[in-house]
């Protein structure tokens, strides 16, 4: 069961890794995670040719420790297809992280959710090798029928607490992150949370009729913030 749940583990941690590698409206450098540079005909991640900094909310400059692959790196910036256009003053490389526009947050969207569902397969397919390595035990004679029982029941439960996990980063990265990032998205409402101040929020317009599903969220700790929150 160990290995089981360590490759349920495995697969939380390349879902987490993929989301980070869909850029938002804000900067990130795990959204160059997948870059590769052509650094003397070997491929290597930017990270290993290069610094990253995010000096603003929107701005990236990446610094090549030879300054010669500066070419090199800006190409491999616009291959990636990352939706960016950086420029160079032959020392550095700045990229300025455009808002999201409504057509490219849907495409950002969809890839998300490509990813997710790839991880969802790929859970629902180590549950499969439980069971199946269950059942041979059983026919083998290591395991009796109520052995069966009790370690099906573990897996399903072990399954459906990495399926929860899974729903949760998959909340972060669309709902906080991608889906309604820009306030064009979003209206004024007041939620009425445990709080003296209840301050009001600027949540989704798609959400706004579904204002409790919203709180649960925030109370679960899926939802950080409702996007965007102001004063009174």
């Amino acid at each position: 069961m160990a290995d089981i749940e360590e490759r349920m583990k495995k697969t939380i941690d390349s879902l987490k890794d993929s989301f980070n590698t869909i850029r938002t409206g804000r900067a990130n450098a795990a959204i160059f995670d997948k870059v590769r540079v052509d650094y003397y005909g070997t491929k290597s991640p930017l990270n290993q040719v290069a610094t990253i900094a995010i000096p603003e909310a929107r701005s990236v400059i990446i610094t090549p420790f030879d300054k010669s692959l500066i070419s090199e790196i800006e190409k491999a910036i616009q291959v990636a297809d990352l939706g960016l256009n950086p420029s160079n003053d032959g020392k550095v490389i700045r990229i300025q992280i455009p808002a999201l526009t409504a057509d490219r947050r849907k495409e950002l969207v969809k890839q998300a959710k490509t990813v997710a569902e790839n991880s969802r397969t790929a859970i629902r397919n180590i549950r499969r090798d439980g069971n199946d390595d269950l059942k041979k035990q059983q026919k083998d004679g290591t395991l009796t029928e109520d052995g069966l029982k009790t370690e099906t029941d573990k897996l399903q439960k072990l399954t459906d607490k990495y399926i929860e996990e899974m729903k949760k980063e998959i909340d972060i990265k669309l709902y906080d992150n991608l889906m309604y990032e820009n306030k064009d998205d979003c209206k004024i409402v007041t939620i009425d949370m445990d709080s003296n101040e209840k301050p009001y929020r600027i949540v989704p317009i798609l959400e706004e009729n579904n204002i409790e599903n919203i709180e649960n969220r925030i109370n679960l700790g899926i939802l950080t913030a409702p996007v965007y929150t102001i004063s009174n």
